[in-house]
Formats: structure tokens, C-alpha cells, sequence
């Protein structure tokens, strides 16, 4: 399939937007190490999910499966909570 740019660069804005918000809760989850916040796992998780979602579409092979290991680690810490 080829890519439509403009598919390409909104993708990227939309991924750039969730590994803004990411970085600033992976840091309040390392704070948090002995009692994660299901709440703010739940968040990254949807935002690793859509950014797998838009790599998925635009087949971005890498990107995707980066972002469905993070996933399945996000889930290992959701079962343990």
C-alpha cells in the first residue's frame, strides 16, 4: 500500500502528542514503583495502543511492534496491580 503523506505527517503529530504526554507519566510512574496508579497505566496504555493502532495502519513494522511489546509490559504491570 502506498502511503498518502498527509496520512504520514498527521500520524506523526498524533504520535509526537502521546510520547509528549508519555515521558511525564513514565516519570510519575517510576515515582510511584511500589503503588502504580491503575488509572495513569490505563492512560499510557491507550496511548501506546493508538500509536500501535497508526503505525499498524500506515504499516510502520517497527514502530508497531516496539509498541506491542510495550503493551504486553504495560499489561504485566496491570496484573500486578
Amino acid at each position: 500500500m502506498a502511503q498518502d503523506p498527509s496520512m504520514l505527517e498527521e500520524f506523526v503529530i498524533e504520535a509526537q502528542e502521546h510520547f509528549e504526554t508519555l515521558e511525564d507519566d513514565f516519570l510519575q510512574l517510576l515515582q510511584q514503583k511500589d503503588d502504580p496508579d491503575k488509572e495513569l497505566i490505563d492512560k499510557v496504555f491507550r496511548s501506546i495502543h493508538s500509536v500501535k493502532g497508526g503505525a499498524g495502519f500506515l504499516q510502520l513494522t517497527q514502530m508497531s511492534k516496539l509498541a506491542h511489546v510495550m503493551e504486553n509490559l504495560l499489561s504485566s504491570i496491570r496484573n500486578e496491580t
